[in-house]
């Protein structure tokens, strides 16, 4: 099974009430991972990184866990800390 970090460049955006966590997930490489699967572990709401490895998950709050996970690939958790770029 490949071990390969995550790197996480994130763009925020803030809406009314919740907030949005939009990124780009790519491997060491620096090219994007397509189909890697965010479960906000708070929420249970998911999404998946498009073709590019890019994201948006929405209803996103301070010290919500964030787990990362792909076939082939080390699964990963991060915490949010601030909506700040």
């Amino acid at each position: 099974m490949k071990h390969l970090l995550f790197s996480f460049l994130f763009l925020v955006t803030q809406w009314c009430t919740s907030q949005t966590l939009s990124g780009l997930i790519v491997a060491t490489e620096n090219n994007g991972i397509e189909k890697v699967q965010l479960v906000n572990l708070r929420t249970k709401l998911s999404a998946y990184t498009n073709e590019f490895g890019n994201f948006t998950i929405e209803n996103c709050a301070i010290n919500d866990s964030i787990q990362c996970s792909k076939i082939g690939f080390q699964d990963f958790v991060f915490i949010i800390t601030d909506f700040s770029n």
